[in-house]
Formats: C-alpha cells, structure tokens, sequence
C-alpha cells in the first residue's frame, strides 16, 4: 500500500544499521542519473510489436516514468520495451527493465477510465550501442531546462 502512493521504500520494525544502509543504497541507486522531462509525443511501448504505448514523463540513462490510466486489471509488468514519436517511428527499441516503482497520481476518472498512475522503469543490461542511442535520445528530446 505504502509503495503504492508513491513511497522510494520501506523498513519493518525493528531493523538493523545493516537492513538501512542496504536499503538507502537501493534507494540512491535508482536515483544515480538526472532525470529529464521530454518534449510531447513521446511514447514508451512494452515491446516493439504491441499496439499499447504510454506517455514519457521524463527519463534518465537509468531508467524512465510514464503515466497510463489503469484499467480492469493492473498493467503488467515489463521485461522489454521500445521508445518512439506517437505516430512515427520508434527510437530505441528490445530495452530490457524492470518495474521500480507504480503509483496513483489522480483519482480522476474521466470517460469511464480508471484513475491516472505513474510507472517507474529502470534500465537493465543495455548494449553499448542501446546506451549511445538512449544518450541521444536524450539530447534530442529531453526539454531544456530554464
């Protein structure tokens, strides 16, 4: 429940120095690159031939966030994923990442569509090549900051 509205982590009580430390350095990990918010229209798809694809609400070389509207059922899980331009082309694609974190940012319903959610994916195992595509990616589409 905690994870769920939005929380890095937890520790149950009682908890060693060692349980915190190791929890801190999962927690810091995650957190390693900046994050960059992306120009619109830029979608994030759980794998290269799936019709389904998602908002990016900003990226890092670690990982990435975008928002879905949950629906019956919860979205599964992803082991792979593509980048790409609604309507156009894909970027990077066959991604490998786990889920980090998926959590509601509105209750909204709007059109009979469940509420607004946010999903956290790091990064897993990326080719050289993958890592040069995801860095210019991210100067190519990432939004200034001001």
């Amino acid at each position: 429940e905690i994870l769920k509205a939005g929380a890095e982590g937890f520790l149950q009580k009682p908890f060693s120095f060692i349980e915190l430390s190791l929890k801190l350095k999962e927690v810091f990990e995650r957190r390693k690159y900046k994050r960059y918010k992306v120009r619109e229209g830029i979608i994030t798809i759980p794998h290269s031939d799936s019709a389904e694809h998602f908002k990016i609400i900003d990226i890092s070389r670690g990982g990435l966030s975008f928002q879905y509207r949950e629906k019956e059922g919860a979205l599964e899980d992803f082991n792979e994923l593509a980048i790409g331009i609604e309507g156009g082309s894909l970027i990077i694609d066959k991604m490998a990442c786990q889920t980090v974190s998926d959590s509601r940012l509105s209750d909204n319903m709007e059109n009979g569509h469940g509420p607004v959610k946010r999903r956290g994916l790091q990064f897993k195992d990326l080719s050289s090549d993958q890592k040069d595509q995801l860095q210019f990616f991210i100067d190519s589409f990432s939004i200034p900051e001001v």
